[in-house]
C-alpha cells in the first residue's frame, strides 16, 4: 500500500518544487524539474529492456503485451525471461499462459525448470499439472523423482474419483429406476381405481 503512494508523493514534491522555481522566475528550470523525472518514469514504465531481450533470443513477443503487463503488475522481464527459456529447450508455453500462472502467484521459473526436467527424464509433464503442483508446493517440482512421485499420486487420485463418480451414477441411476417403477405401479393402481368405479356406475340403472 505504501508503495503506490510513493510515486505521487515524489510528482506532488516535484511539482511543489516547480512552483516555487516559478516564483522565483526560473520557468526554464522548473520545466526541466517536471520533464526529466517524467522522462525517466516513462523509461522505465516502459518495457523496452525485457523487449529487446526478446528480441536478441528470436522470441516473438509483442511489445504491446509487454506494456500491458505493466498495467496488470506483472513482471515483464521474469515473464520474457521464462519464454526464452522454454522456447530454448523446445517446450510449448505461451506468454498467456506464464502471465496467467504469475498473476495467480505462481512460480513461472520453477514450473519452467520443472517442464525442461520432466523432458529431458521422459515424464509425461504437462503445463496443468506442472502449474497445480507449484501451487501444492513440498517441493513436487525440485527433482525428476519428485515429478513422478506427484504424477502417481495425482493418477491415483483421479482414478478414485472416476470410480467414485461410477458408483454414484449406478446408485442415481438406480434410484431414478426405482422411482420410475413405482410411478408405473401408482398410475396402474390408479387406472384399476378408475375402472372399479367406472364398472360401479354402469351397474346403476338409471
Amino acid at each position: 500500500m505504501v508503495k503506490r503512494w510513493i510515486p505521487k508523493i515524489f510528482m506532488l514534491f516535484l511539482v511543489i518544487i516547480a512552483v516555487l522555481l516559478m516564483e522565483r522566475g526560473k520557468p526554464i528550470v522548473a520545466l526541466l524539474v517536471l520533464i526529466i523525472p517524467t522522462l525517466l518514469f516513462f523509461i522505465w514504465f516502459l518495457p523496452i529492456g525485457p523487449w529487446l531481450t526478446a528480441r536478441g533470443a528470436s522470441v516473438k513477443i509483442n511489445f504491446m503485451d509487454l506494456v500491458e503487463m505493466r498495467f496488470r503488475r506483472t513482471n515483464p522481464s521474469k515473464v520474457v525471461h521464462s519464454l526464452i527459456k522454454a522456447q530454448e529447450a523446445g517446450l510449448k508455453v505461451t506468454v498467456v499462459q506464464l502471465e496467467s500462472h504469475c498473476l495467480a502467484g505462481g512460480n513461472i521459473d520453477q514450473v519452467v525448470e520443472a517442464l525442461i526436467m520432466a523432458r529431458e527424464a521422459n515424464i509425461p509433464l504437462n503445463w496443468e499439472y506442472a502449474t497445480a503442483f507449484d501451487f501444492m508446493g513440498g517441493g513436487r517440482l525440485d527433482s525428476a523423482d519428485s515429478i513422478n512421485k506427484a504424477l502417481t499420486e495425482i493418477k491415483e487420485e483421479n482414478k478414485k474419483r472416476q470410480a467414485q463418480l461410477e458408483q454414484e451414477n449406478k446408485e442415481r441411476q438406480a434410484q431414478l429406476e426405482q422411482e420410475d417403477k413405482e410411478g408405473q405401479e401408482q398410475l396402474e393402481q390408479e387406472d384399476l381405481q378408475k375402472m372399479y368405479i367406472w364398472k360401479g356406475k354402469s351397474k346403476i340403472k338409471p
